[in-house]
């Protein structure tokens, strides 16, 4: 009987998780938690970023992963986010030239953080990368009204044209603003619609209201990230 209890309590040692809360942020105003989870595992020493959303729904991305056999760090994450988006860098240290996987998750109406960009086996940081700096918010272009009148845009109009294709997945479409404030898709052939659906969604995006491009004195351009989900 103790050799079995042994047993249980070495099982039990290698598996023991702990979480720390690392920072509270808020994105196009809803809230959000950033956990660090550490884990012991058999071979590895775990570290994970773990953000958790107003309804308790949970993604994790690695921070770090340190190989006991190797003895030495094989993976390392860091994590950078602006006012409406959050990024996740992951830098693979296994191969004899490190790359990097970067992933964008913004949130949608609904709080709900949906994967809006990923890119994997990048040898250099993303352009979009937000700053390092907190509470730095780098300029960008502004649908006029902010984030509410622009969802109620996209429900009133992108909504009905995607109905269907809402009741089994997510959207988050990809959209480039000129210097006039015309709105371009750019993600299109990534969505897999059907034709129809395809020229209903350019034709009502052409009809999208002019963004606002004179930002601080600044006229500016980029690409803006719209998530479109099921109401």
């Amino acid at each position: 009987m103790k050799s079995y209890l042994f047993l249980i309590i070495i099982f039990l040692s290698l598996n023991i998780k702990a979480q720390n809360l690392r920072e509270e942020i808020k994105l196009k105003n809803s809230d959000f938690k950033v956990y660090d989870i550490d884990s012991n595992e058999k071979d590895s020493d775990v570290t994970k970023y773990q953000i958790i959303d107003s309804k308790g729904k949970k993604l994790e991305h690695i921070a770090r992963i340190f190989d006991k056999k190797l003895n030495k760090e094989t993976f390392l994450g860091i994590y950078r986010k602006n006012d409406s988006e959050i990024h996740f860098i992951e830098f693979n240290q296994t191969k004899e030239v490190p790359t990097l996987n970067h992933y964008v998750y913004i949130p949608d109406a609904n709080g709900k953080l949906v994967l809006a960009k990923k890119e994997v086996g990048l040898k250099d940081y993303p352009a979009d990368l937000p700053p390092k700096f907190k509470n730095n918010k780098p300029i960008h272009p502004e649908f006029v009204g902010g984030d509410a009148e622009l969802n109620k845009w996209v429900e009133k109009n992108i909504t009905p044209i995607l109905k269907k294709e809402l009741t089994t997945k997510d959207f988050v479409l990809t959209l480039e603003i000129d210097e006039n404030g015309t709105a371009t898709l750019q993600n299109l052939s990534l969505l897999s619609l059907k034709n129809e659906t395809e020229k209903a969604l350019i034709a009502k995006i052409s009809e999208m209201p002019k963004w606002n491009t004179t930002v601080q004195g600044y006229k500016v351009t980029g690409v803006a990230y719209v998530p479109v989900s099921k109401p």
